[in-house]
């Protein structure tokens, strides 16, 4: 089914983009040059009532081969407190749903860890298993993915998600367990130390995922069975070394995360360290 049809069949509407109509490219100043429009921002009639000014567009110049979408709501008009209560409300049960959800069904091994599920354990043929939930599917994660694995941009965002709902709860006075367990949960995601125990590689000074990992890893060229018995040369996955369980030593998008969503305290010397990372 197109898209439109989905998103008409669940009352959601797909902002314009503005500026740059492409989200993603590859092969840029070769004859191979691709742009797809990969991401977008699907709305409800509700919020657009409220936001009906907002605008979506791309902001160009990246050095990613993904060009980043931004998203500025316009507020048509200036709430008074009943209105937010209202809104929050709403928004409360749909937060906590879609919160529960990952909750239970991207938690790790260890407490308050968490990774994106669904990466392809069997595949011969990508060098690093990719992880689509994520959105940063190409994103090097562990070499051979298990229920080992910590992704250190899932607990972030699952630490900005507790912290919102805690924020929301303790603004309505929700006393109910749930608000309890977000104020709880908040505080677990906000220990520094602990963060710092499953994610921080202080060898590399950075925030890494975690997981069952080789660098030895490599496609090579092969000759492959094919239909009719006809051999096929293609590129397969050869694994030069035995994985162990060890930090993910590659720096890019997650490692920011815990500076991103200020979990790193601003007197913290690893702020430093990571600022350095962005030059």
């Amino acid at each position: 089914m197109a898209l439109t049809g989905v998103l008409e069949d669940i009352a959601l509407q797909d902002l314009p983009l503005n500026g740059h109509q492409f989200t993603w490219e590859r092969g840029r100043n070769t004859a191979a040059w691709i742009e797809i429009r990969l991401d977008r921002v699907v709305v409800a009639s509700s919020w657009l009532s409220i936001f009906p000014l907002a605008k979506l567009y791309t902001k160009e110049g990246s050095s990613s081969d993904h060009s980043p979408i931004c998203l500025e709501p316009i507020v048509k008009q200036t709430w008074n407190e009943k209105q937010i209560s209202s809104f929050l409300e709403r928004a409360f049960v749909r937060l906590n749903a879609w919160f529960q959800w990952f909750n239970t069904t991207q938690s790790g091994k260890d407490e308050s860890s968490y990774y994106w599920h669904g990466r392809d354990n069997t595949t011969i043929r990508q060098l690093n298993p990719q992880t689509l939930t994520s959105r940063f599917d190409d994103y090097p994660r562990a070499s051979h993915p298990n229920d080992e694995e910590r992704h250190v941009d899932l607990r972030c965002w699952m630490s900005l998600a507790a912290d919102s709902l805690h924020s929301i709860s303790d603004f309505l006075k929700i006393e109910s367990v749930r608000g309890k367990e977000y104020k709880l949960m908040s505080k677990v995601f906000s220990d520094f130390e602990l963060l710092n125990q499953m994610h921080f590689d202080k060898s590399f000074g950075a925030y890494f995922d975690f997981g069952n990992h080789t660098e030895k890893v490599r496609l090579s060229w092969k000759l492959v069975d094919g239909p009719n018995n006809i051999l096929s040369r293609q590129l397969i996955r050869e694994v030069l070394e035995e994985p162990i369980l060890r930090f993910v030593p590659h720096i890019g998008y997650v490692s920011l995360f815990p500076f991103i969503w200020k979990i790193v305290p601003a007197v913290s010397c690893i702020k430093f360290t990571l600022i350095n990372h962005i030059s």
